[in-house]
């Protein structure tokens, strides 16, 4: 009897224990990659299904910068297709809540933020080709998933994607919804002004990189983010012998960290609770259900039936114990550390009038000290419409600001007692509060 619930518990442990693995991609997945994008499309094609949407993400923003449109539009459409789906009352958004999967597990669904820059990135792309119902329900699809966390409905505030939906209604005529729009991005940041009635062209630029995760606790329950490097912190847009002050309309990181109002932590910290009592209750019942096989076993001759009672209880005790460890190794808490790491840190726009002439050569992009950070055109994306023109610009297309004005005389960073030398993760060193330090993944230095 005990070798056959033993042979039970241990078959339960292989069932509930094992991971899932990759499924193969179509043999025609590589021969669909866009020029200069094979390491992107490997990555699709061979990941597993709880990555896909992860990789979707990556290649379609890759196609996106390379100006491989039409790649983009497939990959975004099916991260949207995936994401809309676990949004729903369905089985794969029943998994996603279930605390018996490892965060890890869990088919890919980002965060709040990445999900947002999914639906921007789409916008972007109808925006490109003068659809503009299709950009505006898209931006509003991105503020919308602001909102969402995996149980609750939170107040969305990404303030760049309310402003862009709007601008995408004053391209296609209207107005009044238009203005309605731009006031609610002003009111959620108030450096986002409306654009002049006489402004047509779009520019939008984002420089840096974007955050990236990190877990800790002791089951790696905690989830926190990284900053990454803001890359330049002012920019200016310079056309036709007019200069233009480009304003931050996202700051990545800080979307990063505010939303998804999910309380993450607190429910994996319950979760590792949890598994913490399952293991104890395993261990007492395994104790108690071996102890009582023992009894039996010491009173075989004195009476049958009682020996095989005790043995068929001490039995269903030890597998009582083994079930509960198993259910305690199922309950992983460890935080969700996959991460769109190829998002920019901030998104900045400015709109103008058109300038006469060929206005796509004339554009340049300046720092605060009035330096080109434009070193050349590959990274310029620009197009005409009649009604709205549009020209973009990401981090793999600008030079990082200089801190400093070239030719200042330059000290070595001094600590203080509010501001003591942080070593971030990128290895830099910089005057920090020991909060924000530590808040970024940083480790403060005396």
């Amino acid at each position: 009897m005990g070798h056959v619930l033993n042979g039970v518990a241990t078959a339960l442990l292989v069932v509930l224990l094992a991971p899932r693995m990759p499924q193969a991609a179509g043999a025609d997945c590589l021969a669909g990659a866009p020029a200069g994008l094979n390491f992107h499309w490997s990555a699709l094609c061979d990941s597993p299904e709880n990555d896909r949407v992860l990789h979707r993400m990556r290649a379609g923003q890759a196609a996106f910068v390379a100006g491989h449109f039409h790649h983009a539009e497939e990959q975004l459409d099916a991260t949207l297709d995936a994401i809309e789906a676990i949004y729903a009352d369905n089985e794969a958004a029943n998994k996603a809540r279930s605390v018996y999967h490892s965060e890890k597990s869990k088919d890919f669904k980002g965060e709040p933020f990445e999900r947002v820059m999914a639906y921007y990135y789409r916008g972007l792309l109808y925006t490109f080709a003068g659809d503009w119902g299709n950009a505006r329900a898209a931006f509003k699809g991105g503020v919308l998933q602001d909102t969402f966390a995996a149980q609750e409905r939170h107040r969305a505030d990404v303030a760049s994607l309310v402003w862009l939906e709007g601008w995408a209604n004053r391209c296609q005529g209207n107005n009044v919804a238009a203005e309605t729009l731009f006031a609610e991005a002003r009111a959620l940041r108030p450096g986002l002004k409306p654009p002049a009635d006489n402004a047509n062209l779009l520019i939008v630029a984002e420089p840096g990189t974007g955050p990236r995760k990190f877990s800790s606790g002791s089951y790696n329950e905690i989830l926190g983010f990284r900053e990454g490097g803001r890359g330049n912190d002012r920019l200016v847009v310079a056309i036709g012998g007019t200069r233009v002050e480009m304003t931050e309309a996202e700051d990545v990181f800080f979307q990063a960290i505010t939303r998804g109002g999910r309380e993450m932590d607190k429910i994996l910290v319950e979760k590792a609770k949890a598994k913490e009592g399952s293991a104890q209750f395993g261990n007492a019942a395994m104790a108690a259900g071996m102890a009582t096989m023992a009894v039996s076993s010491s009173q075989r001759n004195d009476s049958n039936s009682g020996s095989r009672a005790a043995a068929a209880a001490g039995g269903v005790g030890l597998l009582i114990g083994l079930l509960a460890h198993a259910n305690a190794a199922a309950m992983n808490p460890e935080a969700d550390t996959r991460t769109w790491d190829t998002l920019p840190h901030s998104i900045y726009l400015a709109a103008l009038p058109t300038p006469d002439g060929g206005w796509a050569d004339q554009i340049d992009i300046l720092d605060g000290n009035g330096i080109s950070v434009l070193p050349g055109r590959a990274g310029l994306k620009t197009v005409t419409h009649p009604t709205c023109s549009l020209a973009w610009v990401g981090s793999g297309g600008l030079l990082p600001s200089r801190v400093i004005p070239a030719g200042t005389d330059v000290t070595p960073l001094q600590a203080s007692p509010d501001a003591p030398i942080c070593r971030t993760a990128s290895g830099a060193d910089k005057p920090l509060p020991r909060d924000i330090c530590r808040r970024i993944g940083g480790t403060p230095r005396e």
